[in-house]
């Protein structure tokens, strides 16, 4: 976040996140036709390492760039519109890989997906990064990073800056990171395992249940930010962290066995949630002045 923050900050928007695509589509398509331990020996760990460096490196800077990008292309008064987009792509891209889970593991047997089929994922994961690399290619630069490259230039200890000058901005942004990284490891990774070996709950039934739930969570990041483009960030913020906090523990009490117990659970947890995600990317980018953006974000 650190560093390609920086560098979208000095080189711009659109070339970072041509760069932060790049890492991610060839990590996915370097790790699908990875040679084995048996073939290469410790060359293959060792490739495995840094393709995965490549991809967190991605996703690091990826968060920033995007957020800056779609914030400063936007008109103020509809910022969070245009925010929105940020959790739409990101929702869809976990529902349909959810989804091509699910159908490998429905044609194929325990031995084909151990032997190869875990890499067909990984493969298309780089084909689509290389279309999504053409679409980004005729993107056009933001005109406040042009207004604003200067400034950037001239900063000499960059990450200090935002500390010592912004250091209002940085505690919220942590505070604000916390609590979303929370809701969201939550309901995407940690509930599913949870609700099964601890709950007794039927995992096609929690898949079913969380496949709705995404899609509903995609659904409502538009009128969200529409909400926050009329009545503000900050309201729609303190709403969403006030409801999970009183529903958290009343949801917990549902985890378990039965459809519709986990239907409710997340798609209040996620639709709740989506009352932040919609705006993260306007939240954050209005925090830190253009020239410290990209670093702002990436960094805290």
């Amino acid at each position: 976040g650190w560093l390609l923050g920086r560098f979208a900050d000095l080189r711009g928007r659109r070339t970072a996140m041509l760069l932060t695509i790049v890492l991610m589509a060839g990590g996915s398509f370097i790790i699908g036709i990875l040679p084995t331990f048996g073939m290469v020996g410790w060359l293959a760990p060792i490739l495995l390492l840094l393709a995965r460096i490549g991809q967190g490196m991605s996703l690091g800077g990826e968060v920033s760039n995007a957020s800056a990008y779609l914030a400063e292309i936007a008109p103020p008064e509809r910022r969070g519109r245009y925010s929105a987009f940020f959790y739409i792509s990101t929702g869809s891209s976990v529902l349909i890989a959810s989804l091509l889970g699910a159908l490998l593991t429905a044609t194929m047997t325990q031995e084909e997906l151990a032997a190869y089929g875990w890499r067909i994922p990984f493969i298309i994961g780089g084909v689509l990064g290389i279309v999504g690399l053409w679409l980004r290619r005729a993107m056009p630069e933001t005109e406040q990073f042009e207004e604003n490259k200067a400034k950037a230039q001239q900063v000499k200890h960059p990450l200090l800056t935002t500390l010592t000058e912004h250091p209002k901005a940085v505690g919220q942004l942590v505070a604000f990171t916390l609590l979303s990284t929370l809701c969201y490891y939550t309901f995407f990774s940690a509930l599913t395992p949870f609700a099964v070996t601890s709950r007794g709950a039927d995992p096609g039934q929690v898949f079913t249940a969380l496949s709705i739930a995404t899609a509903l969570f995609v659904l409502l990041q538009y009128p969200m930010g529409v909400l926050s483009d009329r009545f503000g960030r900050k309201p729609q913020l303190l709403a969403w962290s006030a409801a999970t906090a009183v529903l958290i523990v009343p949801l917990s009490s549902l985890i378990g066995p039965g459809l519709w117990n986990m239907l409710v659970v997340f798609c209040v947890g996620l639709g709740l949630y989506t009352a932040m995600t919609s705006i993260a990317p306007a939240v954050m980018s209005e925090l830190f002045p253009t020239e410290l953006r990209g670093l702002g974000i990436g960094a805290w």
